[in-house]
């Protein structure tokens, strides 16, 4: 589920010049192997009252921060998102975790900074207590125990929690709902991940 995107950007637009793997290295459009210099920034989901995952920005600062991340020597920030903040519900998408996302993205091209954008979870995500990352609706292994002692380091519930293990294998299956649509399809059919 983990998946990273790397643009280059240059001002205030998006370049045609993006990254690309070339062996174990990254090339810029001249084909100049750029090594990334980074920090972590970015999206982060919490629950409501109402138990809805609501986008929260991590980072409460604003432009000025990412220029002194350049200056600082960084030339790329890591900006992690997650599922649940951005499609609460099968095809209907946030738009304003979506322009706060826009927003700081214009903020690092404003500084030269290549964006690593991480669609990221942990222990599949909402219905799986301690997971952030994929929506309520897309979890099919609700019925299944999750079985996993917090005192213990949390990813092994990788390991342990038959509900973590059911979420990956509806996921990797595509194992279809009730009404025979698979998750996979439905993300397809409207765009998603």
């Amino acid at each position: 589920m983990l998946s990273l995107l790397l643009l280059w950007l240059s001002s205030s637009v998006w370049s045609d010049d993006y990254l690309q793997v070339e062996g174990r290295s990254f090339r810029d459009g001249n084909g100049n192997e750029v090594i990334l210099h980074g920090i972590n920034i970015g999206f982060a989901s919490r629950l409501n009252a109402a138990g809805q995952c609501e986008p929260r920005w991590e980072h409460r600062g604003g432009a000025d921060d990412f220029k002194r991340i350049r200056q600082w020597g960084f030339n790329c920030v890591r900006m992690p998102i997650y599922w649940a903040g951005l499609e609460p519900e099968p095809g209907k998408y946030d738009e304003a975790f979506l322009r706060e996302l826009d927003e700081k993205i214009s903020w690092a091209a404003a500084n030269d900074l290549y964006v690593i954008i991480d669609m990221h979870q942990d222990l599949w995500g909402v219905g799986v207590p301690g997971a952030r990352g994929a929506p309520a609706w897309a979890l099919k292994s609700s019925h299944l125990p999750h079985l996993h002692d917090p005192s213990v380091f949390w990813g092994l519930a990788y390991l342990e929690s038959p509900r973590v293990q059911g979420a990956f294998d509806a996921f990797w299956t595509n194992q279809p709902d009730g009404q025979g649509v698979g998750i996979q399809i439905v993300m397809h059919k409207h765009g998603s991940i």
